[in-house]
């Protein structure tokens, strides 16, 4: 299994949005943290063990509700006060927000974090048609493809929805609702994932940043 993905570069893909991800956070050991659609990623408790950061794991796969570091439900309506987290961050799942969930969710960003927090989103994955990707051997029950999104089926991809934008969509759906709030979002290029692995895909970041009081 081991040797399996280190020729892919799932390893070192994970390991790359790890360290960008705090390199561009700047996580110190007051901050609290929330790790958006986490999963079980092993990013929380490196956080918490290397930097000492208070981290919090979300994902719409656990248990509602909030149970000491791990929140349940929507990533668009979590169950926790205004103004809670310091940083928050997405590694390689906000491509998965069904519906309006991508453009829900940066509102909720807006209203969770502190002034001065920042958001973290990567990949942001781009292309030049607005497209939805979809694995046609996956239960797709209740998918609603976004609207003017080219859908494509690509078997073997193990997932039911992804979204990848163009300019325009991603103005659209994140980067002016995002504005109007008040955040001053910055794209970020890496140029040389592929040094480290031809397999790795880590082209765009996104940071939002909300404004200090």
């Amino acid at each position: 299994m081991l040797e399996v993905h280190c020729e892919g570069g799932a390893r070192e893909m994970k390991l790359l949005e790890y360290f960008v991800s705090l390199d561009l956070l700047d996580i110190q050991p007051a901050d609290v943290v929330v790790d958006v659609a986490s999963n079980w990623s092993a990013f929380p408790k490196m956080v918490q063990e290397e930097i000492g950061a208070d981290v919090y794991r979300q994902d719409l796969i656990y248990p509602p509700g909030r149970n000491r570091n791990w929140i349940g439900g929507n990533a668009a309506s979590m169950p926790v006060p205004d103004e809670f987290a310091d940083k928050l961050v997405l590694h390689n799942a906000f491509e998965h927000f069904e519906g309006t969930s991508d453009t829900d969710f940066i509102h909720e960003a807006w209203r969770i974090l502190k002034p001065g927090g920042l958001l973290c989103i990567l990949p942001l994955f781009m292309n030049n048609s607005f497209t939805n990707l979809t694995d046609p051997l996956v239960s797709r029950r209740g998918v609603v493809w976004d609207e003017g999104a080219q859908v494509v089926e690509q078997q073997w991809w193990h997932n039911r929805f992804g979204r990848f934008y163009d300019a325009a969509a991603l103005n659209r759906r994140v980067l002016q609702p995002g504005q109007e709030l008040g955040f001053k979002p910055t794209i970020y290029h890496v140029t040389n994932a592929a040094c480290i692995h031809p397999m790795l895909y880590l082209t765009f970041v996104l940071m939002m940043q909300k404004p200090s009081a």
